[in-house]
Order: C-alpha cells, then structure tokens, then sequence
C-alpha cells in the first residue's frame, strides 16, 4: 500500500527507491517499518493477556516520524 501510495506523484523524488528514502529519513529509526512490525503491534492489542490493562490510549507505530515531525 505504501509502495502504491508513492507512486501517486504527490511526493518528490525521482524514483520509488528515491522516495521511500526520503520517507525514511523522515523517521527517527531512519527507516521505512515492515509489515510485520505493525502486525506485532495489532497483535499486542488483540491478545487480551497482553494488552487487558490498556484502555483508551493511542498506540503510534511510526518508526518515531510524529515524534520527529513535532522537534522540527
């Protein structure tokens, strides 16, 4: 979907390569997250061994891009 989503035109960068590392470096990680890595976290919130005393929070899973984008 990402990969989809930049080849819309919207966002500089010559090539796909191009922009993924432009969002990349957008990133506190300095990468783009994989699959799995938000699958994991859906996960967490859907095992209610886990995730039982979680209630009404905002879970981010961003590679820290909000935390970046709010020093900036």
């Amino acid at each position: 979907m990402l990969r989809a989503g930049l080849n819309r035109g919207h966002v500089g960068g010559a090539t796909i390569l191009d922009r993924l590392e432009n969002l990349a470096n957008k990133t506190v990680n300095g990468r783009v997250g994989q699959p799995e890595e938000i699958a994991t976290a859906i996960y967490f919130l859907a095992d209610g061994s886990q995730s039982s005393f979680m209630t009404g929070q905002a879970m981010i899973v961003d590679g820290g891009a909000t935390a970046r984008l709010s020093t900036e």
